[in-house]
C-alpha cells in the first residue's frame, strides 16, 4: 500500500509539472501562429494540441509507471 501510494504521489508531481509546459506551450503557439480568417489550425498548432492530448490520455489511462512527456521528441526540440 505504502509504494502504491509513493507511486501515485510520483505521478502526480509528474502531471503537475506538465500542466504548466503544455499550457506555457500552446499559448506561445498561439501567439506565434494565429489561427487564419478560416479557423484551419496550422501544422505547429496540431502538434502541440496532440502532445497535450498525448499527455492527458496518458493520466488518464493511469501510466504512472512511465514518465509523462509534453513534447514529442519527434517535433526537434
Amino acid at each position: 500500500m505504502h509504494q502504491a501510494s509513493v507511486d501515485i504521489e510520483a505521478w502526480l508531481d509528474q502531471l503537475r509539472d506538465a500542466k504548466p509546459k503544455v499550457i506555457e506551450r500552446y499559448n506561445r503557439v498561439v501567439e506565434m501562429y494565429p489561427l487564419p480568417a478560416d479557423c484551419r489550425p496550422g501544422p505547429e498548432r496540431l502538434r502541440e494540441l496532440n502532445a497535450a492530448i498525448d499527455a492527458a490520455n496518458a493520466a488518464i489511462a493511469g501510466e504512472s509507471g512511465k514518465e509523462v512527456q509534453t513534447g514529442r521528441e519527434s517535433n526537434g526540440r
